[in-house]
């Protein structure tokens, strides 16, 4: 069947589109074909290697949890951002009082980091697979434990007296981190593609853990050290274990039977001639809904909105829960709770949905939320009233929408994968990831605008 994918993209696709049906036919064969290797290899159970104590599951699932982490986890961190970039003149906790870098923290930091991703993208699809997807994945965890151990050093480090230039440092180190994740990533889907079903779906799941660990870290952190230094060197010194770790596992998994059985082509990758415009073309052509699918999911600059938002009780300075816990709680660990949750949903059905009611669900996830968090109490606000007054509305709210946000990435996830053969999900997913860091360069002014709005 390999060869028959390689013979399926060799084709001028001008001329000769491959049926999206023949597509969906021969990955649901490979699909079979890996549930059920005794009847299409003629093989016993005893000739393909155990999966010991599902130890290799496990790091998968690992490795959903900690591929974006190093960026969702600095997001997480609001209070020290807070605390950094505060006004040191006054000291004033008013969230109305807000300095420029308080209040635009995410959406300039989503500004300035989506070109450096688009370059780097660009550049991993024509020749992210002439090194190993392994060395890859390896390289980036490593990668980001340096960038959290440079972060916690920060921490400890007066910056008061030079915030802008502390700014700067941040923007880099978050740069960075962005333009490595699909380094690592596009080589995950690629290996993990080739195991059996439930080794992509436990990386799903593993994914929708992560905001659900950054929320629970950042929450313990805050009640063993409730000083935003203490707290955030707890909270990064664990994040840089956690990768570390990460690496380490990763690398025995790789080297394990069972991991080796079903990987064991990937060496063949490197003998690929760098990708011509007519292979990236067929492939996109068949992935173009989905492309514009993934762009409109990321249309609503919300994140810059939601990390404002404080509790109806934040103008009481002694209220524990107001000024420090409400946004750790409802803001990061209530829908991170519901993301993982709605993420658990879709790998136990895991629908294929068709592709213009997913156009629908994508549009109503978009427009309804959007709504909601822009009438949601975000400080420092001048034009829209605020509508969703209490606390437990909030939380509600966003409970909602990143159950929805959980069910339909994976949804969308899976859709892709299901359109492409086994031998190019690698180099679908790297073209998925270069189209959505397009259209997050082209949207990322929008976060600004929509602090300006409130």
């Amino acid at each position: 069947m390999d060869g028959l994918a390689e013979n399926v993209y060799s084709i001028d696709f001008k001329e000769q589109p491959p049926p999206y049906e023949f597509i969906e036919k021969e990955l649901q064969y490979k699909l079979e074909h890996k549930k059920h290797p005794k009847q299409h290899e003629q093989e016993t159970s005893s000739n393909i290697p155990k999966d010991q104590f599902y130890f290799v599951l496990f790091v998968v699932g690992l490795l959903g949890l900690v591929h974006i982490l190093p960026y969702s986890y600095f997001l997480t961190a609001n209070e020290y951002w807070m605390y950094k970039f505060r006004n040191t003149t006054s000291n004033s906790s008013n969230a109305s009082d807000r300095t420029y870098l308080q209040a635009n923290f995410v959406s300039l930091n989503q500004l300035y980091t989506t070109l450096p991703m688009v370059l780097s993208n660009f550049l991993l699809t024509f020749i992210a697979h002439k090194v190993k997807a392994m060395t890859r994945i390896i390289f980036t965890l490593a990668f980001h434990t340096l960038l959290f151990s440079i972060e916690a050093i920060f921490v400890n480090v007066n910056t008061d007296n030079w915030q802008q230039l502390f700014f700067i440092i941040t923007m880099i180190v978050l740069i960075m981190v962005m333009s490595t994740i699909s380094f690592g990533a596009a080589g995950q889907f690629g290996l993990f593609s080739k195991l059996p079903p439930m080794y992509i779906n436990a990386y799903l799941v593993g994914e929708g853990f992560a905001g659900m660990f950054n929320a629970v870290m950042r929450l313990i952190s805050i009640v063993i050290s409730p000083s935003p230094t203490g707290s955030a060197m707890i909270y990064f010194c664990t994040g840089s274990a956690l990768m570390f770790i990460s690496t380490i596992l990763t690398v025995i998994a790789g080297k394990t039977g069972f991991f080796r059985y079903y990987n064991n082509s990937s060496s063949e990758d490197k003998k690929e001639k760098i990708r011509d415009r007519k292979e990236l073309f067929g492939v996109v052509k068949h992935l173009r809904h989905m492309l514009l699918l993934n762009a409109l999911f990321i249309l609503a600059p919300l994140a810059s909105i939601y990390n404002l938002v404080v509790s109806e009780y934040e103008s009481d300075s002694n209220n524990i829960w107001a000024n420090q816990y409400f946004v750790t709680v409802c803001t990061f660990l209530i829908p991170s709770i519901a993301n993982t949750v709605g993420r658990l949903i879709f790998s136990k059905f895991n629908w294929d949905c068709p592709v213009p009611i997913l156009y629908g669900l994508v549009i109503a996830y978009e427009i309804i939320p959007s709504i909601f968090v822009f009438l949601s109490n975000a400080q420092p606000r001048h034009h829209l009233p605020v509508l969703i007054n209490h606390d437990w509305e909030y939380s509600m709210g966003m409970a909602i929408y990143f159950f929805f946000q959980g069910f339909i990435a994976s949804m969308m996830l899976m859709k892709t994968i299901r359109m492409l053969p086994e031998k190019r999900v690698e180099l679908g997913m790297l073209i998925s990831m270069f189209f959505s860091s397009i259209a997050s360069t082209a949207f990322s002014p929008l976060g600004v605008l929509a602090v300006k709005m409130i």
